[in-house]
């Protein structure tokens, strides 16, 4: 076990490593050589980080919650310093990753390759999320309650996400438990740990601003409130963000309909066969989307981090790369199902507008290939979305280094 933590950790290093490289040799040749300063990497929430660090709660900022920036105050690093700790958490979360699945060298590159991972490597929450997300993960899939406490405890002073971690955790609780007794008294547990998260962090908050509900305040002021969605979707940015934050809402979609399928199942006859690390996971990722889509009004800015820089939706990946084989019929209905999907976001206003979702769609159709009986094609369909995947990762992070927004 030891030995393939180790080889995790050092294929982990080594890819992030050569990407990194790749990087700086495009600004080389694109003659930005001074792209990666320390202002660069303080744009968008980065900054806000930064001023709640050295300053504390105050206005608008009651929005970011406090494990990161008081970690990154109490460390004394700089911006590059906070970079690279970020970074060392996002390795050592992918190593403590690997003691829920057993990656394949295929299977581990193409997990790191995921685009919206660049946010392990900027001043962001990303990272400790990530880590935090792993070790809760870790004690569902080894049924070690202490790890649960502990991850969700972190999870919910990093993020505001116990509105979508105590109802997967509780739903996860009641489909894997045979007695009531046990699932009202794990659910209690678990949910006392996420709600004192949570208090934690208004605890902070609170002693800033002497308010305890400025968080809500102030989301309010972000125009955060329920509401149904109105069409067309959109994102900030537009183009090309309005297309990622768009595939992370179809994987949402995905994850409720799938979730929805088992709650289903397991009230006909009371049984599930899935596995806990899945069934949260799912349940996480459906519930984050639906949680952004009802309370943006259809704007869907940064769910692509919500989503994909998560351990949550890495599990799910992992279990559609084991387990999926599809075939030429379901890869054109899926085709089609997506052309259909992106008509929410406006993609029939122009050819131009139109051929760029659909080569989403043909993007995304690529994976369904890499299950595939046939080297060849499995193969080719590797290389394609590694490919695509760097690529993206080079592009999203050229994007944030120049202020332009990613998520």
């Amino acid at each position: 076990m030891i030995g393939y933590l180790t080889r995790q950790f050092f294929i982990a290093l080594i890819y992030s490593v050569a990407v990194f490289l790749l990087f700086n040799l495009v600004l080389k040749f694109t003659s930005q050589n001074n792209l990666l300063t320390e202002t660069s990497l303080l744009n968008w929430d980065a900054q806000h980080y930064q001023w709640i660090k050295n300053n504390g709660y105050e206005g608008f900022r009651v929005a970011f919650f406090p494990l990161f920036p008081f970690l990154w105050k109490f460390s004394g690093l700089s911006v590059y310093g906070i970079t690279f700790l970020n970074a060392g958490i996002y390795l050592s979360g992918f190593t403590a990753f690997s003691l829920i699945v057993r990656l394949n060298l295929k299977q581990s590159i193409l997990i790191l390759s995921i685009p919206s991972l660049i946010f392990m490597f900027v001043p962001y929450t990303e990272a400790l999320f990530y880590l935090s997300g792993v070790v809760l993960l870790v004690g569902l899939k080894n049924k070690r309650d202490i790890l649960i406490c502990l991850g969700l405890l972190f999870c919910c002073l990093t993020r505001p996400a116990s509105f979508v971690l105590i109802p997967a955790i509780i739903i996860t609780e009641l489909l894997t438990n045979d007695s009531k007794y046990d699932f009202a008294k794990r659910s209690l547990l678990f949910s006392f740990f996420s709600i004192i998260g949570l208090l934690g962090a208004f605890s902070i908050q609170f002693y800033y601003t002497n308010e305890w509900l400025s968080f809500f305040q102030e989301q309010a002021e972000w125009d955060n409130a329920l509401r149904l969605p109105s069409l067309p979707f959109t994102s900030w940015a537009g183009g090309n963000i309005v297309r990622l934050d768009g595939t992370a809402l179809l994987v949402g979609f995905i994850a409720l309909f799938v979730s929805t399928k088992w709650i289903l199942a397991y009230m006909k006859d009371n049984k599930t066969k899935i596995q806990k690390d899945l069934l949260f996971s799912t349940l996480y990722i459906g519930g984050i989307s639906l949680l952004v889509l009802m309370f943006r009004g259809g704007s869907l800015f940064s769910l692509n981090r919500f989503v994909y820089a998560t351990p949550f939706f890495l599990i799910c990946f992992y279990y559609f790369l084991k387990d999926t084989t599809w075939n030429y019929k379901q890869i054109g209905i899926f085709i089609l199902g997506i052309t259909l999907f992106w008509l929410s976001f406006n993609s029939w206003v122009h050819i131009q507008t139109f051929l760029k979702f659909g080569l989403v769609s043909l993007y995304l159709a690529t994976y369904l290939l890499l299950g595939s009986p046939k080297k060849l094609i499995s193969n080719t369909a590797f290389i394609i979305c590694l490919t695509g995947n760097i690529s993206l990762q080079l592009y999203f992070y050229y994007r944030f280094l120049n202020a332009e927004w990613v998520g």
